[in-house]
């Protein structure tokens, strides 16, 4: 075995010397020339030589032999440690580098699940882990950009690869990986003096690190097509998004049954005919009207008749059963909240988290794009002031790069007179921390003051509407209209061209970068919002992009009742992608009071033109008016509740909120000024709504089977018993098996 040691191999052993990444293109050029170059277009010659496959199938098979390999090095792991073996060379490298077999084999398991379907051969084996193990046979394992590159040229040059298959080629390197060294261990002891886990672990350390993204698009036979976007847009976009845009177009064309080079040059062709730069752009015709629209509402439409008349079915069912007819009241909310997790598991299985795609800025917001952050709060001391500008120096230092704006919101506490003696030291407390900011790093923040106004339904005086009229203000401020903003300390210059407005609480964190990710969404044409000015609502593309929210590290983690309440708490290391069920099947998500707000669009709709002193929960109306968009990978976290008292006050105000919105469910709604007007919300707007209030009733309902199970007799004390204790836990109870059955948390 070791006389066949290659130069390919020999150049994969002076890794360590030359850096994981360049080693390969930098110190051992002359080599790729010579046998290395023979030994790939050998493969890949090989490769276009196996015959081609109608047959398509899941990755099914490939993890079950992944994980069968899996376990075979966990086997001989732990008889090196526990000395059952003798050592060698090799298992010298198993024993010192055995976490990555782990980390690699785990991931790729994880990542298998979402590729789809693939062109198998007759063992359902994909072509793809033939190509794969191909060209690792004939590199012995150790590989490198070259070789990588020189393989996946020449068979593209044929035309043998999809893009899915393109895209999943790394992840079935690894597996090809993870089963040679499954292999060696296989051998005779007098054999295993080789270097295949040598190289092997080289390889997976370098394909770790590989942004293997420019080798796709270099090979992608749909890419030089996008490219021609008459737009102008899809160059201009970033990596994920054009690679969401391919993988799209690539599931289009297999269910149109054409190649995915004629659906792209389809797309442009289309596109050219356009008359808007939303239909200029080629990603209308990938995404605003693909072929898995109509699909995407059937599934939620049928969702949301399950989600309603499954429990009523159930319901009937067992009152019948235990001769209580009665019982159905009691039975339907609590037997509701069993179910959603169930059905929410079910209806959104294979279907894939929505990705909004965003344009390439470099994490710098252009001119053109200017943007203020916000803090919106209330001011009650001039200690408070400080605080409140070390927050925005904080979110600053995090995402200041580029024409953003920061500033702070703020009214005063409310009062029984317009005036009182303590305001002049608040306000001047706010100016002079604002002040410091600016001399410290420059014109970047402002300071936003209303004045106090009557308010009848309080009777007293405060800031006009709270914080959606804070929000409101502010938006008629930066266009120049009255408002009662009274103190202003800024660039003015820079304010009144601000178009999109960041709207975040007291205690919300506006993490490294996520203001970026957030204005390149909304700078894409596919998601600026299009005004049905007759409706008063946004009926394309998004007025609002919503992140998710997540629980702040240190008040997660502050006393028992946050840590038992709140989880962990923290973000995610890496721009995961998170699932919303509304954004995934229909379309559109809930705003929860922080994002982005496209400052035009909300400025047209008057936020919505919600009556006054009426509205406590306005986020999801205006998230219905605007059109909310989810951003699945785009984070902010806030701070939780530290105690009940605090817990159950947040809760109470916003099932305050939820049962007012009640109004919102009828044909005809209030304006700001005491009119009706028709309704424009649709159907899974009201089902939102509906959806809030049966929320705040469910924990009524399974209270009350609690009690009439204390005084009914058996079987029904039994049946109250259970579906109360079930629509408690039950979600809890579902997630941990998922949980069980993927194989643990992520």
């Amino acid at each position: 075995m070791l006389a066949s040691f290659s130069f390919s191999a020999f150049a994969c052993m002076l890794s360590p010397f030359y850096g994981e990444n360049n080693h390969i293109s930098i110190n051992t050029e002359d080599i790729m020339e010579s046998s290395s170059k023979q030994a790939v277009l050998a493969a890949a010659q090989k490769a276009i030589e196996m015959k081609p496959s109608t047959i398509l199938s899941g990755t099914r098979k490939t993890c079950h032999l992944l994980h069968a390999d899996l376990i075979k090095i966990r086997q001989s792991y732990r008889h090196l440690i526990e000395g059952k073996t003798p050592f060698s060379r090799s298992d010298e490298w198993l024993f010192d580098n055995y976490y990555i077999f782990e980390r690699e084999g785990r991931q790729t398991l994880r990542a298998l699940r979402e590729v789809g379907r693939l062109p198998c051969d007759h063992t359902r084996l994909p072509l793809v882990y033939h190509y794969a193990k191909i060209f690792c046979e004939a590199m012995e394992n150790c590989i490198g950009v070259e070789t990588i590159t020189l393989f996946l040229d020449t068979l593209h040059q044929h035309d043998l690869l999809e893009s899915i298959e393109l895209n999943s080629f790394p992840l079935f390197l690894r597996v090809v990986f993870i089963h040679n060294t499954a292999m060696a261990y296989l051998l005779p002891s007098n054999e295993q003096e080789n270097p295949v886990i040598a190289n092997t672990v080289r390889s997976l350390n370098l394909l770790s690190t590989l942004d293997f993204s420019e080798i796709v698009e270099k090979e992608s036979p749909i890419e030089k097509e996008l490219s021609c976007d008459p737009a102008g847009i899809y160059p201009k976009m970033e990596e994920r998004s054009r690679a969401y845009y391919r993988e799209r177009l690539a599931t289009i064309a297999k269910k149109q049954g054409i190649s995915e080079k004629d659906a792209a040059k389809k797309a442009v062709m289309l596109a050219k005919k356009g008359t808007s730069p939303r239909t200029r752009h080629v990603g209308h015709y990938i995404l605003d009207q693909a072929l898995e629209r109509p699909f995407k509402s059937g599934r939620g439409k049928l969702y949301l008749f399950c989600l309603w008349f499954l429990p009523l079915v159930l319901s009937v069912g067992l009152s019948v059963f235990i001769h209580a007819p009665w019982s159905i009241v009691l039975f339907y909310l609590p037997i509701w909240e069993i179910l959603r997790p169930i059905l929410e598991y079910f209806f959104l299985k294979n279907v894939p988290v929505t990705f909004i795609p965003r344009l390439e800025l470099h994490d710098t917001i252009p001119e053109e794009a200017g943007t203020l952050a916000t803090i919106s709060t209330l001011l009650t001391s001039p200690q408070q002031a400080s605080t409140y500008a070390h927050k925005l120096e904080q979110a600053y230092m995090a995402n200041g790069r580029g024409n953003i704006l920061f500033g702070l919101l703020v009214d005063l506490k409310e009062a029984t007179l317009p005036h009182r003696p303590e305001d002049e030291s608040i306000i001047n407390a706010a100016i002079e921390s604002i002040a410091q900011l600016n001399q410290k790093h420059g014109l970047h923040f402002c300071l936003f003051l209303r004045s106090r106004q009557f308010c009848a339904t309080q009777n007293n005086f405060s800031g006009y509407e709270r914080k959606r009229g804070a929000i409101l203000e502010l938006v008629r401020f930066i266009k120049g209209k009255s408002s009662s903003i009274k103190t202003i300390k800024g660039d003015l210059t820079r304010i009144h061209k601000v178009k999109y407005l960041i709207a975040l609480d007291a205690d919300t964190t506006l993490i490294m970068d996520t203001a970026t990710e957030m204005v390149s969404a909304a700078m894409h044409p596919l998601n600026q919002p299009e005004i049905d000015k007759k409706r008063g609502i946004v009926r394309k593309g998004f007025g609002i992009l919503s992140p998710r929210i997540g629980v702040d590290l240190e008040s997660a983690g502050a006393t028992m009742f946050s840590r038992i309440m709140a989880g962990c708490g923290g973000v995610t290391a890496y721009d995961n992608a998170s699932g919303n069920l509304y954004q995934d099947l229909f379309g559109e998500g809930i705003f929860a009071g922080k994002g982005l707000i496209n400052v035009e669009a909300f400025d047209t709709l008057s936020g919505g033109d919600l009556p006054e002193n009426h509205v406590l929960s306005h986020d999801i109306l205006e998230g219905c008016f605007l059109h909310a968009g989810f951003l699945s990978d785009v984070e902010l976290t806030d701070s939780f509740p530290g105690d009940p008292k605090a817990w159950f006050l947040r809760l109470h105000r916003w099932i305050r909120g939820d049962w007012q919105n009640i109004l919102f469910l009828k044909h005809y709604i209030p304006n700001n000024k005491g009119q009706l007007r028709p309704n424009p919300f649709g159907g899974l707007s009201h089902f939102k709504l509906l959806d809030n209030l049966r929320r705040s009733l469910t924990p009524l309902f399974s209270f009350a089977c609690l009690i009439v199970a204390a005084f009914s007799p058996f079987p029904l004390s039994i049946a109250l018993f259970t579906v109360a204790l079930l629509s408690i836990i039950g979600p809890a109870l579902w997630n941990m098996l998922l949980t069980v059955l993927s194989g643990g948390p992520s």
